[in-house]
């Protein structure tokens, strides 16, 4: 989305709008989601992410979004756990600070795309939300990474469910599974019902 330019993001909106339509997730990157980044605490890094928060706060008024996703980049293997967690906190709630005013919420996606990602699990992304303690700074909850990356969804997802704020249901990619999948989606209905969330 933030590729596109600024005519073409208010022809987004305004079909959006047209339909009756409400814009899902676009994806906060300036280039650094797929490396070594965040996770290092280099100054660079976070200009570059807080840079990147301010373009994405004009797209998603353009668009009419409340959520846009972030990944915080890979792991520093030259660097320990603790040390990354913080540095990716630092980052992240400077982020939100300019994300809170204008209501856009990031969204933290743990991915199982390679081991190299630094956020790959709910129990982590929960710890890390908590850190930043900000209305903007939530989880995006994707059924299909988190039962490669951890299983027990269901336990899972009511273990960090206040902190939860965006849904992503499917099966394999490119599976084309429908009743596989339409078992997904009942299934996890009724988690939602449960939590008194419409689907």
């Amino acid at each position: 989305m933030l590729e596109r330019p600024a005519v073409e993001q208010d022809r987004i909106g305004k079909t959006l709008s047209q339909l009756g339509m409400t814009m899902g997730v676009f994806v906060i990157d300036g280039g650094d989601n797929w490396k070594t980044s965040l996770t290092t605490g280099k100054q660079e890094f976070k200009d570059n992410f807080i840079k990147t928060c301010k373009i994405s706060v004009e797209a998603a008024k353009r668009v009419n979004a409340k959520w846009a996703t972030v990944v915080p980049g890979f792991f520093d293997r030259k660097m320990s756990m603790g040390l990354q967690t913080a540095n990716v906190v630092d980052a992240l709630r400077r982020g939100a600070e300019i994300l809170e005013p204008s209501g856009l919420v990031m969204v933290l996606e743990p991915l199982s795309d390679t081991p190299e990602l630094f956020l790959r699990t709910s129990d982590q992304t929960y710890e890390i939300c908590k850190a930043v303690k900000s209305p903007s700074c939530k989880i995006l909850y994707d059924i299909y990474h988190m039962q490669r990356n951890e299983g027990n969804l269901i336990n899972n997802i009511d273990a960090s469910w206040d902190e939860i704020a965006y849904f992503q249901i499917g099966d394999n990619p490119g599976g084309k599974n429908q009743p596989r999948e339409k078992l997904i989606i009942r299934i996890f209905s009724n988690t939602f019902t449960r939590k008194d969330t419409k689907v």
